[in-house]
């Protein structure tokens, strides 16, 4: 029996799926298709800023927080899982610029950007003047003091230090090895500054296919330096971060960048049951984003990490009492203490995402993404709806909707826990209330804790099943899972907090 198929029964939402990586995966080994492994995930080391915020000089720290950008200095250095990543990138709708998860939709959003990250996320969208007359090279010396040769001494190939606004990362990373004079004029401070923002926004937020070099692009938006501070940096890598997502959920996608760490550090905060263990030092942490949890942290779990397989059936197995969800507000509500609806459709535009910065040197992105730098002027809004506590049932009007839109199982072997619930499901509708095979799929329905499957007013009808019951059904434990094991629950000490009723609407930057 196949009851789910591959989905989604109505293609209304998912209109790209035939084109995305988790078309592959249903049949995949009966079709004899090639699936896709674990993507490779760019994130660059992070090289000079090893130390962290610690290991830099106190004067260039003043500079990088007056750029309003202390708070990424301050974000951990630690290892991306991989398979964690692969797993929600399978999850990601293009169409949606969201995760579709069985119980609902969630996404990264600028208040994850802010709180986790340390980005802000307030301010001008980020749009560059990049014309046909701009001198990288000179711009690499007027901000950073030195100037790229066209070649690198001593290497017979791919030797070139600068392409466009592009440098290799270890020829820039020399110019600034040794520590900052104790005599140096305040410019040298700023060129110090300037490199070790370049550093930080390329690692961490802005982070391409390209391992082996930055770019120098963002200079611009800090001359001088307390310039940055003016700009919303945090939409722009969220931006950036969708595009990549985009990206790789496309069949033959084999790597991704942008900020990974952010989708790491989202996963872990938001899908409890997966989030490692912190067993810190008995010391405070240190102020700074909601990622320094995770600083000098020994990490432990129960939970199969770096195995893709396992965080598959894990997303899977996600029941509401382990899901915080972000998007669009029509479409979160339940993230702010609202209650969800049914939402309009949202317009991703993928036409969007496949603009590119190649063979457009004259174009002025200004003109061309007015209307949406427009929006962004006026991005607050307030999302009106009643208030919500709880959660969601089964049977909600929204989840009724949402259930035959979205994929809610990518592989067989994660559809066979709900392929076993319905079929209780189905053989309750077809007997007699109170006759013997009823009452016993009604027992077995409130053992493994999916009773709130039932409509309120069929459980009724059962002389052995309460109401309170039916209504807390899904707020039992975990879900037992194969073998009848229950699925590893664990509980953080926090969690980034809410914003109330104040939303945001992302830019869409080139």
């Amino acid at each position: 029996m196949d009851p789910h198929g591959a989905g989604p029964a109505i293609r209304t939402l998912l209109t790209r799926q035939d084109e995305h990586r988790s078309s592959l995966l249903w049949d995949a080994h009966l079709e004899g298709e090639e699936v896709q492994g674990v993507l490779t995930c760019r994130h660059r080391e992070k090289g000079l800023l090893e130390g962290g915020v610690d290991g830099l000089d106190p004067r260039i720290v003043a500079y990088i927080t007056d750029a309003g950008l202390d708070g990424l200095l301050r974000v951990p250095h630690m290892d991306i899982d991989h398979a964690l990543i692969t797993a929600l990138v399978e999850r990601w709708r293009p169409e949606a610029h969201s995760f579709h998860l069985p119980h609902g939709e969630m996404t990264i959003t600028l208040q994850d950007m802010k709180v986790i990250m340390g980005v802000p996320v307030d301010g001008l969208p980020l749009v560059g003047c990049i014309s046909p007359m701009v001198n990288w090279h000179d711009v690499c010396h007027r901000l950073l003091g030195h100037i790229p040769p066209d070649r690198e001494p001593g290497r017979n190939k791919n030797t070139r230090v600068m392409e466009g606004a592009r440098v290799k990362t270890k020829w820039l990373e020399d110019w600034f090895r040794n520590p900052l004079p104790v005599d140096a004029p305040e410019q040298l401070v700023q060129k110090y500054a300037r490199f070790y923002i370049v550093e930080l926004l390329g690692g961490m937020l802005f982070m391409d296919k390209s391992g082996e070099q930055i770019s120098i692009r963002y200079l611009q938006f800090f001359d001088p330096i307390s310039n940055g501070k003016k700009n919303s940096w945090g939409s722009a890598a969220l931006s950036w971060l969708y595009r990549h997502l985009y990206n790789a959920s496309e069949k033959k996608a084999k790597q991704i960048g942008g900020a990974l760490l952010l989708v790491q550090l989202w996963a872990w905060v938001r899908f409890l049951h997966i989030c490692p263990v912190m067993r810190h030092p008995h010391q405070a942490l240190p102020p700074g984003p909601l990622a320094v949890r995770w600083k000098g942290a020994k990490i432990t779990t129960e939970h199969s990490m770096h195995v893709l397989r396992a965080y598959r059936v894990s997303l899977t197995s996600l029941r509401p009492n382990q899901v915080v969800e972000g998007h669009h507000p029509e479409c979160v509500l339940r993230q702010f203490g609202m209650k969800q609806g049914i939402p309009i459709d949202v317009d991703t535009s993928i036409e969007l995402h496949k603009i590119t910065l190649q063979g457009k040197h004259h174009e002025d992105w200004a003109e061309v993404h007015a209307p949406h730098i427009a929006k962004w002027a006026v991005h607050a809004t307030i999302a009106d709806a009643p208030a919500f506590h709880g959660e969601m049932s089964y049977n909600d009007e929204y989840m009724v909707w949402f259930r035959p839109r979205t994929v809610r199982h990518i592989t067989k072997e994660t559809s066979y826990w709900d392929t076993l619930v319905e079929s209780q499901l189905s053989i309750i509708a077809k007997c007699k209330p109170g006759s013997e095979i009823y009452t016993d799929s009604i027992n077995a329905l409130q053992a493994v804790k999916e009773i709130g499957r039932l409509t309120l007013d069929h459980a009724r009808d059962v002389g052995n099943t309460s109401e309170s019951a039916v209504r807390h059904g899904w707020q039992a434990g975990g879900r037992q899972g194969h073998g009848g094991r229950q699925s590893s629950q664990r509980h953080t000490s926090s969690r980034p907090p809410t914003s109330g009723q104040r939303h945001t609407l992302v830019p869409t930057s080139s």
